[in-house]
């Protein structure tokens, strides 16, 4: 990593054999060059000189394990050259004296200022500061654009104050981080990140809402009242990477108009047409089993003179057309009409719902008849359609 003074703003840079002309091997001092033909800028490190000021004869060799730059002032310039700059120049004692230095032509040389260089020379080498920054290369995508670059800057955000790349706090990195430190061949993809604020209106649906009307035939509706959409007004933060939305959150919602429901009244009676042509309203029809029972022992527990023979439990007699069922399924009371499913076998026709027994649950119906004890047996169960009278 040799090279030549740079002497621009009072400071130098100088690795080789220099004379106080500052060229190495007679040839004309160049500046070394950074990056894109950029001349080193002022940095620590570098020794400030005097305005006129001019270096001794001196030969540096830069150690790279660590780090620092050797420093000989006893170097001799070589064979060639017009001899100029042929003197012996005197080292720097501890008090800081130094000897005088001697010439071709025998004048006196300035002594003082060597000794000065000198001490400004080891002050480079007391391990606190570096006289050759290592050099990296990087590339960097930011805006579109890939930069190669080479740079002595040591950290990422040192390195795009040198390039002028801005860098926002919504901003990210990938490959280093913004604070983090520069290596060689360090690739680094800048992500620019923006955030705004959209805004979008919906529609709120309205809602149907269905009500039953006793007053009304099974199948029939009406409209009560009609219907009419809300709307509302969402707000979202929109966060865009490199130009492309990367993500969409809400933020807050408002409604700017409350829906309104529809309402629609439907009709809860039922007609039932008898095959002698009468009809009835229902408002309800179940599917049960039937069986049937008297007021025998064998079915009440009860003997003709016993108290309650023969009362239902809702106090009526017993007689054809009161019928037991489970009042969780049948309210007790409920004028009812029943149909046999097999039109082989004629309908119970009209009943109230009067009574309940210990096995009668659910959707069971046992039906009373003035009959003797054969003929119930014979009845069975039946399947019947129980329509609950309005």
């Amino acid at each position: 990593m040799a090279g030549a003074s740079a002497a621009d703003g009072g400071y130098t840079r100088d690795l080789g054999l220099l004379g106080s002309s500052g060229a190495k091997d007679g040839g004309a001092a160049q500046p070394q060059q950074l990056g894109a033909a950029q001349a080193p800028s002022a940095r620590a490190g570098y020794i400030p000189l005097a305005a006129d000021a001019q270096p001794a004869l001196q030969h540096q060799t830069y150690d790279e394990a660590s780090q620092k730059t050797v420093i000989d002032l006893d170097a001799q310039e070589g064979s060639g050259g017009d001899g100029a700059g042929a003197g012996a120049v005197g080292a720097a004692g501890a008090g800081g004296d130094a000897a005088g230095v001697a010439d071709a032509d025998g004048a006196g040389g300035a002594g003082g200022a060597a000794a000065d260089l000198g001490n400004a020379l080891d002050l480079r080498n007391t391990g606190t500061e570096k006289a050759a920054d290592a050099i990296y290369s990087v590339k960097i995508l930011a805006d579109g654009e890939r930069h190669e670059l080479t740079t002595y800057e040591k950290t990422v955000a040192q390195l795009f104050a040198e390039q002028g790349i801005a860098f926002s706090e919504l901003d990210r990195l990938n490959g280093a981080y913004f604070d983090g430190t520069i290596n060689s061949d360090l690739y680094i993809e800048v992500v620019r990140v923006r955030q705004e604020t959209a805004f979008e209106e919906k529609f709120i649906p309205a809602k149907t809402v269905y009500r039953d009307n006793a007053g009304m035939l099974r199948g029939t509706t009406k409209v009560v009242r009609q219907g009419a959409e809300g709307k509302k007004r969402l707000e979202y933060l929109v966060t865009f990477e490199n130009g492309v939305v990367a993500d969409k959150q809400l933020v807050e919602e408002e409604i700017l108009a409350e829906p309104v429901s529809k309402i629609i009244e439907q009709g809860t009676s039922g007609i039932h047409s008898e095959e002698g042509g009468a009809t009835f309203k229902f408002s309800k029809v179940l599917d049960v089993k039937c069986t049937a029972y008297t007021s025998s022992y064998e079915d009440t527990g009860k003997r003709p003179g016993d108290p309650g023979f023969g009362i239902t439990a809702t106090g009526l007699k017993a007689k054809k057309g009161v019928v037991a069922v489970d009042p969780s399924v049948i309210p007790l009371g409920s004028e009812l009409y029943i149909d046999f499913i097999d039109e082989s076998v004629p309908d119970y026709g009209y009943a109230i719902a009067g009574d309940t027994g210990g096995k009668i649950k659910g959707k069971k119906v046992d039906l009373y008849f003035d009959a003797d004890r054969a003929t119930l047996l014979e009845f069975g169960v039946k399947k019947a359609k129980v329509y609950i009278l309005e």
